[in-house]
């Protein structure tokens, strides 16, 4: 929720959560937050330092549908660089929220990571406008944020007995079959080609072996050869 709308609700959030908490002690639920709780799959990060002004500008922009001049550090750029935004929506994803736009004057959807910006800066006299059929939901499911361009391909790979049984309980795709054989079990589904697909993968270790497609079997393998030999090299 955009922090200025917190603001404006801020009273009426104070006044529902003494409301609550006089509830849970008139009631069995006073001890209730005490026996729920909210875990991540992966591995715990902090989350990155964002500066409130930028967000509050991002957010802003967001509501108005109006464009913003941004400072952006990309990961992998020496230098900082400038650009016009038309803001499309705001996603978090894990402890990072990225800003969707395009950049002035093309209509590639791209993502920006608010923590590298450096500067943002409404212009209350440019009106942002999204690619005819611009969807947050379509772009989603797309795979975008699985860092994709929206391929998809049947995968086929030879997964041991727990990765089996693990798959088994959360499928990763509504086709996935997992064929149990003694030696071993064969998984295919149907998966969206991207950078997490990969993680993924490579997080599984030896719990998994790509048959198919035959260019990821190669990348992995490469992969996994590469990381042996940081294994073997001596102590740096």
């Amino acid at each position: 929720m955009p922090t200025t709308v917190l603001k404006s609700i801020a009273p009426r959030l104070n006044q529902a959560k003494d409301k609550l908490f006089k509830l849970q002690q008139q009631t069995n639920l006073a001890s209730w937050q005490e026996k729920v709780a909210y875990v991540p799959a992966t591995l715990q990060q902090h989350a990155p330092e964002i500066n409130q002004d930028i967000l509050d500008s991002v957010q802003i922009a967001l509501l108005r549908n109006r464009c913003l001049t941004v400072t952006y550090k990309p990961v992998a750029h020496p230098k900082q660089k400038h650009y016009i935004l038309h803001p499309l929506a705001l996603v978090q994803r894990g402890v990072s929220i990225y800003l969707v736009a395009r950049v002035d004057p093309y209509n590639d959807v791209l993502l920006f990571v608010i923590h590298r910006m450096t500067t943002a800066k409404l212009l209350e006299e440019k009106i942002a406008t999204a690619p005819n059929g611009f969807k947050l939901s379509r772009y989603l499911n797309q795979g975008a944020l699985q860092f994709s361009d929206g391929n998809v391909f049947n995968l086929q790979a030879y997964i041991n007995n727990d990765l089996a049984g693990h798959l088994e309980e959360t499928p990763i795709s509504l086709d996935q079959e997992v064929a149990r054989k003694a030696s071993s079990n064969l998984l295919t589904a149907t998966v969206v080609d991207s950078w997490q697909l990969r993680w993924w993968i490579l997080s599984q270790g030896d719990k998994i072996e790509v048959i198919k497609p035959t260019e990821l079997r190669t990348e992995i393998q490469a992969s996994l050869q590469n990381a042996l030999k940081n294994y073997q090299r001596a102590s740096r």
